[in-house]
């Protein structure tokens, strides 16, 4: 079933697929938010429900603000720029959650 929501403007608010798991609904594929003015706010992608793979957002000026990657609904990297595009910080996660340490 694909699932879209529309701002109150008929702007486009959201766009991706659910699927059925047993008596419930979950997210499937590629999900999209959008701003108000029909910019790309965040882009996920789902495995039966789970994060799995990139996740992007994006600031309102169009700049990336986080690409993080996930692994079977966990975090394995995270990326974070600020509005002017300046890198804040990159991470990596252990499979329990928890960050890496630099080394």
């Amino acid at each position: 079933m694909q699932l879209r929501g529309y701002w109150d403007t008929g702007q486009l608010m959201r766009l991706g697929e659910m699927v059925q798991s047993g008596s419930s609904w979950c997210e499937q594929g590629v999900h999209w938010t959008y701003f108000e003015d029909g910019k790309a706010e965040s882009q996920s992608s789902y495995e039966h429900g789970r994060l799995d793979g990139r996740s992007r957002t994006w600031w309102p000026n169009g700049r990336q603000a986080t690409q993080e990657e996930y692994v079977d609904g966990q975090r394995a990297q995270s990326t974070r720029w600020d509005e002017s595009g300046k890198l804040i910080a990159h991470e990596a996660y252990e499979a329990d959650g928890s960050r890496k340490l630099q080394r």
